[in-house]
């Protein structure tokens, strides 16, 4: 907004600097992520405020296929992070990939996986909702989020962390 001549190469280079002084050495993973995300999201097409879930707004199709790139993104980042504030923050900036990677990855991974990839996806979960609930991490920014208080799988996980009954009627 201080300055909307920016050129886009200029943009980048400001967020390639806040991501360092943030998340440390391993940055240049997170804004992997970053394309990885913006991707995802214009493979849904234009979009405004109005959605009920975050598959609204990004490729469910694209998470799926990408998330365990997107997991090792994180855990190559937090491997080279300089400080535990930096870890923490990349921690924390996980669980939403892990929300929108595990959500994605339910039917293919959870319901029809093998035993270990089940294994592997409850361990995941449970991760997820202990970080939550660790550093009182509301997933989203509305009313309508909240944090499991237990470790049920009988839904899509973003079901558990989203009281949007119309949302689940849709089936997203």
């Amino acid at each position: 907004m201080w300055n909307p001549d920016i050129t886009e190469e200029e943009y980048w280079r400001m967020v390639d600097e806040f991501l360092e002084i943030n998340y440390g050495d391993g940055w240049q993973y997170l804004r992997e992520y970053i394309d990885m995300n913006e991707e995802a999201s214009e493979q849904v097409g234009c979009w405004t405020n109005n959605y009920s879930l975050p598959f609204d707004m990004v490729s469910r199709v694209y998470y799926e296929a990408n998330y365990e790139h997107m997991r090792t993104l994180f855990e190559k980042a937090l491997a080279l992070c300089n400080s535990a504030e930096q870890e923490e923050k990349i921690i924390k900036a996980q669980c939403g990939v892990d929300l929108l990677g595990l959500s994605a990855t339910y039917n293919s991974v959870y319901k029809n996986g093998t035993a270990e990839e089940k294994k592997i996806y409850a361990e995941r979960y449970k991760n997820l909702v202990d970080t939550c609930r660790k550093y009182e991490l509301r997933v989203g920014d509305y009313d309508e989020t909240k944090c499991p208080d237990n470790y049920d799988l009988n839904n899509i996980p973003i079901f558990n962390f989203y009281d949007n009954e119309g949302a689940k009627e849709k089936g997203r």
